[in-house]
């Protein structure tokens, strides 16, 4: 007879389960009970692997400070009971229902049935919290998984950004030796400064979050480094092409900037103050970005000339944004002074797109039914739309305000019909 998981041996020469012992007594035949223990012991077995496996993933979630950390093994915390509960009413009945005795002979005095219905139950029970384990783990297969997986790969990940780092730096290295002044450049010396801070951080982390963490940081470090290295050689050969490009630039929007005066002088006599009183300043903005559009040129070509061709595309970035600036400003005026004009010349090119929105709105609303929900709010939109065209009909209309009021008419409507179609699609 084969030995139990946990105690019990088998027979002796002369001796057993059955018959009489060495020393003369009547032995029990227990085979019944040995494979009640046997078969729960396996259970145990299975259990256990089970269980563990689901331990170490959401220890690794742990570990990784995972945002579901929490909620997991807060779900487990249960399962996990039970299955310790289940382990320790087998291990209960092991130490309860030996099957030899103190001399190592065959249990005479155990309770056959009642040992056997032990172990029979514990078996049970571990089969019920394997199934447990198993239902846990399908449910959240994904993350248990995941986890398991990002540990595991955690070295290999440290490894490839160190590996990174090193190629970063050595190429860093490269450059300095072929043109030195090249690693002056805050973009080149920079990047070096974030590279060597993500390894110090690295090389301390201990918690397997703080190092994922920290692997990534140099990781994307390392290839920020190799960026800043490529670019910074071809950098002033891009500076000193932009420049002539940018000049004319500068030269067609100061061409431009004279017709500005002209422009709010036509608006104003024209139209009434009220349609553009708001960009009564812009023709003193335009030429101040204007000015410091020419200012942030000439420090680029200066610093270009220098060999600082970095401070050279810094002063160039600065110069389209003031460019940018004025000829924003200098379209405004343009283009209100066109809008004007057209509303003047042809009020329903302006109003009719806003009442066939609210008319398509309506047909919308009658085709679902929504009469009651909105009739009364897309009525009160025509309304808006007839008092901002009656507007017009005064001395001296506001052109500019009815063009917002028709924009925000528009605006309203087309919400009302996006909100009625979602309502739609998710009812």
């Amino acid at each position: 007879m084969t030995s139990g998981f946990f105690g019990g041996s088998g027979g002796s020469p002369g001796g057993g389960f059955g018959g009489f012992g060495r020393r003369g007594r009547p032995s029990v035949d227990l085979s019944a009970v040995q494979r009640a223990m046997d078969g729960a012991a396996q259970a145990l077995i299975d259990l256990d692997t089970r269980q563990n496996y689901v331990d170490e993933a959401i220890r690794s979630l742990k570990d990784l400070r995972a945002p579901a950390a929490a909620d997991l093994a807060s779900g487990w915390t249960p399962v996990a009971q039970r299955s310790f509960e289940a382990s320790a009413q087998y291990m209960d009945a092991v130490a309860q229902y030996p099957l030899t005795d103190a001399f190592g002979e065959p249990n005479a005095g155990l309770n056959v049935e009642t040992a056997r219905r032990a172990f029979t139950t514990a078996h049970r029970a571990m089969t019920d919290a394997a199934n447990a384990v198993d239902s846990f783990y399908q449910r959240h297969r994904d993350q248990v998984e995941s986890a398991k997986r990002t540990l595991a790969l955690l070295p290999q990940r440290i490894g490839e950004a160190k590996q990174a780092a090193t190629a970063a730096t050595t190429r860093a290295a490269e450059l300095g030796e072929k043109q030195p002044a090249l690693l002056d450049y805050t973009s080149v010396s920079g990047a070096i400064d974030q590279l060597s801070g993500a390894m110090a951080v690295l090389n301390a982390a201990g918690a397997p979050s703080e190092q994922a963490a920290a692997a990534e940081q140099v990781t994307s470090a390392a290839a920020a480094l190799d960026a800043a290295v490529q670019a910074a050689p071809e950098l002033a050969g891009r500076v000193r092409s932009t420049l002539p490009s940018l000049r004319t630039r500068l030269d067609s929007l100061a061409t431009r900037m004279h017709r500005l005066p002209e422009a709010q002088s036509t608006m104003w006599r024209e139209f009434s103050q009220a349609n553009s009183v708001d960009l009564n300043d812009h023709g003193r903005l335009a030429d101040a970005e204007l000015a410091a559009a020419r200012s942030s040129f000439a420090d680029a070509e200066r610093l270009a000339g220098s060999g600082d061709a970095e401070g050279a595309d810094r002063a160039i970035a600065a110069t389209r944004e003031h460019a940018g600036r004025a000829d924003d400003l200098l379209e405004a005026v343009t283009d209100r002074l066109a809008a004007l004009r057209a509303v003047k010349a042809d009020r329903q090119s302006a109003i009719g797109p806003t009442r066939f929105a609210i008319r398509d709105a309506q047909r919308l609303v009658v085709a679902r039914g929504l009469e009651s929900e909105w009739a009364s709010v897309l009525d009160a939109q025509a309304a808006r739309v007839d008092r901002a065209v009656q507007a017009w009909d005064r001395p001296h209309p506001n052109y500019w305000a009815g063009l917002q009021e028709l924009t925000s008419v528009r605006e309203f409507v087309a919400d009302i019909v996006d909100r009625i179609r979602t309502a739609a699609r998710e009812g």
